[in-house]
């Protein structure tokens, strides 16, 4: 063969191999769509589709939900918001005499609320949002179920934090949830294979978009060399939401939540906790309770008063104080816990500082619920996202307004 014709050959095959690799390039990832659409489920696949794996705000439009209905009795902070006592100027990112209400208001933030001494000292809501309002709290909803589990606790229908999980979900039992308690997934050490994230093909988008959440949990597992550390995982919360729910006997979370919380806490407003699916649907209890800015305070309140609530105690003082403990000590606790602003962690509960006590809730997109006990104060912030705030921005801008309120 001469030259020339083994070029041509060579030629030949090469075009035929780029070809390949080309049509392997375009088959690969559709192929591997399927396999996930295939393994996700028709559920998944269209709300992944629809949503392009993204959440708001306002996702409690897009879902079934159970409704929480206001009270004829609602608790009314009094108020105090004429002279707006903010502090005028605050420091944040290394910069001073920066306009305090600035800073908020352009930072997409949608509702700020400041209680001082049990009075309403600032609220102001922005981008078309009002008084009645409702929005999504996202993970500050973890917080609030941890409130929900005490309660259950105080009445018997759990009958300690330190049973394991199989207890009361036999069938995990298999999936090496043996020695799993209910406190290690309050504290969030429980050691369950799973990873917080945005990737479109993780199982925590296969637990947001479910419409059979029962069986997602059912299906999580343990990792192969479970750690005693501090990892922040929604599916923590999502068994515990699941535990809840079989202790109730037949109850709704939403139910329960109504009858020891929304009525007695006298919300101002109609609230809504998200489910997986319309028929026999599970509130989804790491992320979906929505409710106005003013709802989302007396949560801050019921704490701060270690559980009581105008002399009657909704949830034990045990159970708050316990709730506010941090569970790990300064070795064990993440350097990036620390860059955000948070100390150490409780019963579902961010804690900031030791020294003045504080805490918070934590929910995507800039959803806080922050308490100072030290001043007595209870902040609200809800926004559509962070802003240009960082999570530390934020924790130290609340306990610049908590410590300088005039």
């Amino acid at each position: 063969m001469d030259n020339n014709k083994v070029l041509v050959t060579r030629k030949k095959r090469r075009k035929k191999i780029l070809l390949f690799v080309i049509l392997l390039i375009l088959i690969l990832p559709i192929l591997y769509l399927v396999v996930w659409a295939f393994n996700s489920g028709p559920d998944v696949t269209y709300r992944v589709l629809v949503n392009c794996c993204d959440s708001d705000i306002d996702d409690y439009k897009k879902y079934p939900g159970r409704e929480l209905v206001a009270g004829e009795d609602s608790f009314h902070f009094a108020e105090n918001t004429e002279n707006q006592i903010l502090p005028d100027k605050v420091e944040i990112k290394g910069k001073d005499n920066i306009d305090t209400e600035d800073l908020i208001e352009s930072n997409d933030t949608i509702a700020f609320l400041v209680i001082k001494d049990d009075v309403m000292v600032f609220e102001k809501y922005y981008q078309g949002h009002s008084v009645d309002s409702v929005s999504m709290a996202f993970s500050t909803t973890k917080s609030i179920l941890s409130i929900l589990i005490g309660m259950a606790v105080d009445e018997g229908l759990i009958k300690s934090i330190d049973q394991p999980v199989s207890d009361y979900i036999p069938e995990l039992k298999d999936n090496g949830f043996e020695n799993v308690t209910l406190k290690s997934l309050l504290q969030m050490h429980s050691g369950i294979d799973y990873n917080d994230s945005d990737d479109p093909f993780g199982y925590s988008v296969l637990l947001n978009y479910t419409a059979n959440l029962r069986r997602a949990i059912l299906n999580l597992k343990m990792l192969k060399n479970p750690s005693d550390i501090f990892v922040y995982r929604s599916a923590d919360t999502a068994v515990l939401g699941l535990v809840l729910d079989r202790a109730l006997n037949g109850k709704t979370i939403t139910q329960y939540a109504q009858e020891k919380l929304w009525e007695p806490l006298g919300m101002e407003f109609d609230g809504i906790w998200t489910l997986d699916s319309e028929s026999d649907g599970l509130e989804k209890t790491w992320c979906c309770l929505s409710a106005a800015a003013r709802d989302f305070a007396k949560f801050g309140r019921l704490y701060l008063n270690k559980g009581d609530w105008n002399g009657k105690q909704l949830v034990s003082k045990e159970w708050v104080e316990e709730s506010l403990t941090g569970a790990f000590s300064p070795a064990t606790w993440p350097v990036s816990g620390l860059a955000a602003g948070f100390d150490n962690y409780g019963y579902q509960w961010w804690l900031c500082s030791k020294d003045r006590g504080d805490y918070m809730t934590r929910g995507k997109n800039g959803q806080f619920i922050y308490v100072n006990p030290s001043t007595n104060t209870i902040i609200v912030r809800l926004g559509w996202s962070e802003g240009k705030l960082s999570h530390e921005d934020w924790v130290n801008l609340f306990v610049i307004i908590s410590e300088n309120i005039n």
